[in-house]
């Protein structure tokens, strides 16, 4: 059993190694880059992308705002003698709600700017799932 652990543990190293601590491909290799595909478009499609880009990200910034405000709203109840779980069960749902709204919101862009556009946003975003900020910073609840 013992050996069965570390030959496992000697592949996913050798594995990591490989891909050099990544699952990506190395920097020369990346195939298809936010760089290269922006490469293709002229510079009223670009402008078009950037405007596109920006209401998406104050639309989500507003469900974020929303989300946080929940939150405190969830704290504010937690600090009461009695909390009602009632109000923190809706407040629950109220969060998912913006949650679904901002995944909703991010997919629309993504598919609009490959329709539109033939290229693919925010596929770079995702080495980090558990981003929560601009500042790289992840919560701990």
């Amino acid at each position: 059993m013992k050996k069965a652990v570390v030959a496992g543990m000697l592949v996913v190293s050798a594995l990591t190694f490989a891909t050099n601590g990544s699952s990506r491909p190395m920097d020369g290799q990346r195939r298809g880059g936010i760089e290269t595909q922006l490469a293709g478009l002229t510079d009223a499609q670009k402008e078009e992308l950037t405007t596109m880009r920006e209401v998406h990200r104050r639309e989500n910034q507003e469900l974020r705002l929303n989300m946080r405000e929940a939150d405190l709203k969830m704290e504010r109840e937690l600090l009461r003698d009695k909390p009602n779980r009632l109000a923190i069960n809706k407040l629950i749902d109220e969060k998912a709600k913006y949650r679904v709204a901002m995944e909703k919101n991010s997919m629309d862009y993504k598919l609009d700017a490959r329709e539109k556009f033939g290229i693919d946003v925010g596929r770079h975003h995702n080495k980090n799932k558990g981003h929560t900020g601009s500042k790289g910073k992840h919560r701990h609840n």
